[in-house]
């Protein structure tokens, strides 16, 4: 197997891992979230998990993100539009994960 092929087959292996990853991962507080709706503008924003694991996003409200996945906050994001929005298309990106943060103490 040459070069290419190998970095190929060894890139494709770390993106199924990672899309897999993000599917298990679970929010928490301080974790920062780009979150935005197809097609209106308003309603692009850059939010951080509460320390008491809440969002508020514009029209939608407050909803509990902590410990849920990604996909399950985009399903409630859709669930709270719809009531304004006709089949809203919600998109939710982890940017930072800082709520993640260990501190080890001697």
């Amino acid at each position: 197997m040459n070069f290419q092929r190998l970095l190929v087959v060894v890139l494709l292996s770390f993106f199924a891992l990672s899309a897999n990853a993000v599917e298990r991962y679970l929010l928490n507080a301080g974790d920062q979230l780009d979150i935005s709706v197809w097609n209106e503008e308003a309603l692009q924003k850059q939010v951080i998990v509460l320390p008491d694991g809440m969002i508020s996003f514009p029209l939608a409200g407050e909803l509990d993100a902590q410990g849920k996945t990604v996909s399950e906050l985009q399903a409630a994001l859709k669930r709270n539009l719809t009531e304004y929005l006709a089949d809203p298309v919600v998109t939710v990106s982890v940017t930072s994960v800082s709520g993640n943060t260990i501190t080890y103490i001697r």
